[in-house]
């Protein structure tokens, strides 16, 4: 499957920020909201951009049961279209989630993309957890 965009698509300047931890369990806030380079700091000064300095086409954060959840369980996930930096929730739930595998995304849509909690990432099937960064050409194909 050819994943790269159409020839006659639009140049690339905007890019989600994606993170990932894998380590002893911590809360998920260590990530997503406390350090000065946190996922929601990078948000807000994204200055790698071409156009523009923020991700606030929506986010989301997914994560396995820090107590161990059998391998069938499907891992916690929560998706927003509100930008992180101002999602209430997601500050009240970085507090009390705790885990050792833990994703964040924050999303930078393409003009004329829609902002939809379904192309917020990560997604989930089954008891996997996943993101990708960049379109993928000829969805309905595979």
């Amino acid at each position: 499957v050819d994943a790269r965009p159409p020839s006659d698509a639009p140049p690339r300047s905007k890019m989600c920020r994606l993170m990932v931890y894998y380590g002893p369990p911590i809360r998920m806030d260590e990530l997503t909201t406390k350090p000065t380079r946190s996922i929601v700091s990078q948000a807000m000064q994204s200055k790698e951009r071409v156009q523009g300095n923020v991700n606030g086409d929506g986010f989301g954060v997914g994560w396995y049961d820090a107590a161990g959840a059998s391998p069938d369980e499907e891992p916690g996930v929560f998706t927003a279209v509100t930008p992180a930096w101002s999602n209430r929730n997601l500050g009240r739930l970085s507090r009390k989630i705790q885990s050792s595998l833990i994703f964040a995304h924050v999303r930078a849509a393409l003009p004329g993309m829609p902002v939809f909690e379904s192309n917020c990432h990560p997604f989930v099937h089954g008891r996997y957890l996943f993101m990708h960064n960049g379109g993928i050409a000829h969805h309905g194909k595979i």
